[in-house]
């Protein structure tokens, strides 16, 4: 489902505060259904969030667990190295935790069953190994200069942009998955954020359901089995990243 355009009322607010987004916090299942089911839903609404409930490509948690972004801040940027080294999936199967054999479970780890990505089989982020001695180095740079920004000068989306992404849901439970800032995110949350200010991803749909897998993309072609794909998505609630932490 897509969300519509949020649509402010104005009636009674000042200039500034037509042109200011709306803040919604969104800290259950019930607040989430309430936003997206609601007569004035989300659009460009800014949705404040847990960093437990957020997860980056993988299934790794903000916090609450272990990412291989926030060890940088917390481990020092060795673990990031050795992450990087010891921890190399070749397949969903291994990213995942999947018994192999399962059907799709040996496609590319980069895929997701409710994403249609079938015709483009590269790699676009560095959540996993291998990498290269420079891109290594530049993701530590990277980090190394948001924890500093960070811890001078706070969390600052209105400068930077906010973390966009999209929510998960099954039953009485969500998290919101980044599609973008990513390595922003994890630094704040490593550095104690307690609140994590999101928007949806432009053009992106606004919620996946878990009741709807028989529709995901990579499920209705056949590519990734409905028992392989539904664990894929469980991992996103179930894991939290220590079970792949490479020990120093």
């Amino acid at each position: 489902m897509r969300f519509g355009a949020f649509v402010l009322k104005t009636l009674g607010l000042s200039s500034a505060e037509r042109m200011a987004p709306r803040r919604v916090a969104i800290a259950s299942a019930e607040d989430l259904s309430a936003v997206i089911e609601g007569d004035d839903p989300a659009g460009q609404a800014i949705l404040d969030l847990d960093p437990r409930l957020v997860r980056m490509k993988g299934a790794f948690p903000l916090a609450g667990g272990w990412n291989p972004y926030g060890a940088v801040v917390l481990e020092g940027p060795e673990a990031l190295r050795q992450y990087y080294r010891d921890f190399q999936p070749h397949s969903l199967a291994d990213l995942y935790m999947l018994e192999p054999g399962r059907q799709g479970s040996e496609q590319p780890p980069h895929l997701l069953p409710w994403i249609s990505d079938i015709a483009v089989h590269r790699r676009t982020s560095w959540f996993y190994g291998p990498a290269s001695e420079e891109a290594v180095s530049l993701e530590i740079s990277r980090i190394e200069s948001l924890i500093r920004s960070i811890t001078k000068h706070g969390f600052r989306p209105e400068k930077f942009g906010h973390v966009t992404g999209y929510f998960l849901r099954r039953s009485g439970e969500f998290r919101f998955v980044i599609k973008g800032g990513t390595h922003r995110a994890a630094v704040a949350a490593a550095l104690g954020a307690v609140t994590l200010p999101v928007t949806l991803r432009p053009g992106w749909v606004g919620v996946v359901e878990e009741d709807d897998i028989a529709t995901w993309p990579l499920v209705a072609s056949g590519y990734i089995g409905a028992s392989a794909a539904r664990d894929i998505f469980g991992r996103y609630f179930d894991l939290d990243g220590f079970e792949r932490r490479v020990s120093a």
